[in-house]
């Protein structure tokens, strides 16, 4: 038997009970109340009736009260028929993006790219295994040393570079994309070690505690940007342009910075020299 008529039965059983409570009820309670006291036929007639009114009124109140918490009920199934079905669309939306990442179109594949930041932006849940896809992505599809066709050759020199996002527009775009994430929030570390970001513009993103160990950023275009805490060891930064760019607490351990370019609104790690390390305009620093 459905459930749906189960409960019209149950409903339907329990208006007739309260519908004999209130007729055969009050003359049974006003008897006995009244015991052998002895009253006209207008003052238990009107005894019942009170009884009655009463009765009605607590059966009303019933009635509100199981109106109130079908109502509520049914609220509670839809959300959660509502939160299912957003569920399983985001999951689908989830499983076809990641699809295009591996698709030999470039347009495809950016797309993918976008469409994973969307369903992060949408599903903080997700938004932590978005990161690390797209962290991945980054690494196989611009690593380094060079391994990958379109990749220029480690020697080439830095006059002849061609911007990530004319080489490699998908990679650029995760990495903007990765930034974008990371300032919304989330506990996943930006971790782009060995890649190839050459030429990248990453002027004014929040890469804050991005670990980029032994990847090269030379010519990146780095004003402005967060680089607080940043693990920046072994990191080749030669020729990057790094004014207003915020070094503070990063670790810059054997990273190359010869002929890159800061200015005064340069911030530094507590007892690093520039001038040292070959930066341009050392006299820029606070």
């Amino acid at each position: 038997m459905r459930r749906s008529v189960v409960v019209g039965l149950m409903v339907l059983v329990a208006a007739a009970a309260g519908l004999a409570a209130v007729l055969f009820l009050p003359p049974v309670v006003v008897d006995h109340d009244l015991g052998r006291t002895a009253v006209t036929a207008n003052e238990r007639l009107t005894a019942v009736n009170n009884v009655r009114t009463v009765l009605l009124q607590a059966l009303g109140a019933v009635i509100l009260g199981l109106g109130a918490y079908a109502t509520w009920r049914r609220l509670r199934i839809n959300e959660e028929e509502l939160r299912l079905s957003r569920s399983g669309q985001t999951t689908e939306r989830y499983s076809r993006a990641v699809e295009h990442l591996g698709h030999d179109s470039l347009d495809v594949r950016i797309g993918g790219v976008f469409a994973l930041e969307q369903i992060a932006g949408q599903s903080p849940e997700d938004r932590d295994a978005i990161v690390a896809i797209l962290c991945a992505y980054v690494r196989g599809h611009s690593p380094w040393p060079p391994g990958r066709p379109g990749q220029p050759p480690a020697d080439t020199p830095v006059t002849e570079l061609w911007s990530l996002a004319v080489r490699a527009n998908d990679a650029q775009a995760a990495v903007t994309a990765l930034a974008r994430l990371h300032a919304a929030g989330g506990a996943e570390r930006l971790s782009l070690p060995r890649t190839d970001l050459r030429f990248a513009r990453m002027g004014g993103l929040d890469l804050r505690g991005a670990y980029f160990g032994g990847a090269t950023l030379m010519r990146a275009r780095l004003q402005g940007t967060d680089l607080r805490d940043c693990f920046l060891e072994d990191v080749d930064l030669r020729h990057a342009e790094l004014a207003g760019a915020d070094l503070r607490g990063a670790v810059l351990t054997g990273a190359r910075l010869d002929g890159a370019v800061a200015d005064a609104r340069t911030r530094w790690p507590e007892g690093f020299d520039p001038g040292a390390a070959g930066v341009a305009g050392t006299a820029y620093r606070e």
